[in-house]
C-alpha cells in the first residue's frame, strides 16, 4: 500500500506470506497492516466452523455469505461505510443456503421486517431526543440481510450482543488518545455482524447443548418458527 509495487504470487498466500515477510513489505520495508492477516484468519475460522463436506453446496454458500459480511464489518469499522453491492451478494448467498434447508418463508420474512424495523425505531427515538441523525442507511439494509438469516427472535438477541460491543467500542474510543475518529461515532454495522457471528457460533449444536440457556434459545426459536408455519 505504500510503494504500490505489484506483489509476487508467494506474497499473497493468506497468513503465511505475512509471517514470511515478518509483517513488512519486501520492497519498501514499510509495515503491512495487521488487519490483513486478521481478515484472513477470520475467514478461515468461518469456513472451519460452518463448512460441512456432507452438505458442500449449502454450507459453501453460507460461508461465502458470512465472508462477505466479514468484509462489510471491516469496511464499516475503517470507513463507516456499508457498500450495497456486498449486501446484495451476501443476501443472495445466504438466501441460497437458507432456502436449501427447512425454509419457512413467514419466519424469514418477519425477520426481514423486525430486524431493520427495530434498529430504525430505536434510532428514531434517539433522534427525537438528541435532534440529530445517529444511524446510516446501510445499517438498515444490513438489518434486512441479517433479519432474513436470523429470523425475528434471534435478531433481537443479536442486537443485545451488538449493543454490548458498541458500548465497549465507545468506552475504548473515549479513553483513547487517537482523535482521528469521532469517539461518539460507532460502526454499528460492524457490531451487528460481530453479534451475528457470536450468536451463530454459540448456537452450533455441539456448543449449545453444553449450556442450558443456549439450548433454550434454540427451542424457543424453533417454537416461533413452528407457530409461524400456521399462518
Amino acid at each position: 500500500m505504500h510503494c504500490q509495487t505489484p506483489l509476487k504470487w508467494w506474497m499473497n498466500i493468506p497468513v503465511l506470506s505475512f509471517c514470511l515477510l515478518v509483517g513488512k513489505c519486501s520492497f519498501c520495508k514499510k509495515p503491512i497492516a495487521l488487519r490483513y492477516p486478521i481478515v484472513e484468519i477470520t475467514n478461515a475460522v468461518i469456513w472451519i466452523l460452518f463448512f460441512d463436506l456432507a452438505h458442500p453446496i449449502q454450507t459453501g454458500f453460507l460461508c461465502m455469505g458470512y465472508s462477505l459480511l466479514a468484509a462489510v464489518a471491516w469496511i464499516d469499522y475503517l470507513h463507516f461505510i456499508i457498500h450495497n453491492i456486498l449486501l446484495i451478494v451476501s443476501f443472495l448467498c445466504l438466501a441460497i443456503a437458507v432456502i436449501a434447508v427447512d425454509f419457512v418463508w413467514q419466519y424469514h420474512a418477519l425477520g426481514m421486517i423486525f430486524c431493520p424495523g427495530f434498529i430504525w425505531l430505536v434510532s428514531w427515538a434517539i433522534k427525537l431526543v438528541k435532534k440529530r441523525d445517529n444511524l446510516g442507511g446501510g445499517d438498515v439494509w444490513l438489518g434486512v440481510v441479517l433479519g432474513f438469516l436470523l429470523g425475528p427472535y434471534t435478531s433481537y438477541l443479536m442486537y443485545i450482543f451488538a449493543s454490548v460491543l458498541g458500548i465497549v467500542y465507545w468506552l475504548i474510543q473515549t479513553r483513547s488518545q487517537d482523535q482521528q475518529k469521532d469517539p461518539t461515532q460507532i460502526p454499528f454495522g460492524t457490531c451487528m455482524v460481530a453479534g451475528t457471528f457470536i450468536l451463530e457460533i454459540i448456537l452450533i449444536h455441539g456448543v449449545s447443548i453444553s449450556f442450558g440457556p443456549f439450548e433454550t434459545v434454540i427451542m424457543t426459536d424453533g417454537l416461533i418458527k413452528e407457530l409461524l408455519t400456521l399462518l
